[in-house]
């Protein structure tokens, strides 16, 4: 004769910090009679499809960046496991050669990581520095137009990565 056995988490998921583009994955070991079934989450809300006890996060980009956690249940209850965060460490990025506007702004191409957080200054010298924009990227490439650039006769741009 089995014991009818509520969920019992043997093995929590584990935090990851991995580069842009590579795979994460997060795995619980659970016991249970009957056997379990498994739910896991992104920041308390369910992801479709995600019923085994191991989940991958393909090429993981800022976006997929949160907290991960697996509900574990079964006719006799539910268990949740501890959080695993996943950080995302940024891609390369670049910004692209200005392009003069017929109004005299100037328009910039930045080729970076969709769902990134990007701050843009400005500069006439190098040395003092101006915030133009900042933004979270919504593609590939994001445009950015700087207006200010119709009354300088030189401009110069740098692009900082903010991690939030």
């Amino acid at each position: 004769m089995v014991t009818a056995l509520g969920p019992v988490i043997r093995s929590q998921p584990v935090s990851q910090t991995i580069p842009a583009g590579t795979n994460a994955t997060f795995a619980v070991g659970a016991t249970g009679v009957p056997s379990p079934t498994y739910q896991w989450q992104k920041d308390g809300v369910g992801l479709q499809g995600a019923t085994e006890p191991m989940l991958t996060v393909a090429k993981a980009q800022a976006i997929d960046e949160g907290s991960y956690t697996v509900v574990v249940s079964n006719a006799l209850g539910s268990v949740t496991s501890a959080a695993a965060l996943l950080t995302v460490s940024p891609a390369a990025f670049r910004l692209n050669s200005p392009t003069p506007l017929p109004d005299g702004s100037v328009q910039l191409a930045l080729v970076g990581e969709l769902g990134r957080h990007y701050s843009i200054d400005v500069s006439t010298n190098l040395v003092s520095w101006s915030y133009l924009k900042s933004f979270t990227s919504i593609a590939d490439t994001s445009l950015i137009v700087d207006t200010g650039a119709a009354t300088q006769p030189q401009r110069f741009y740098r692009v900082r990565v903010e991690m939030r």
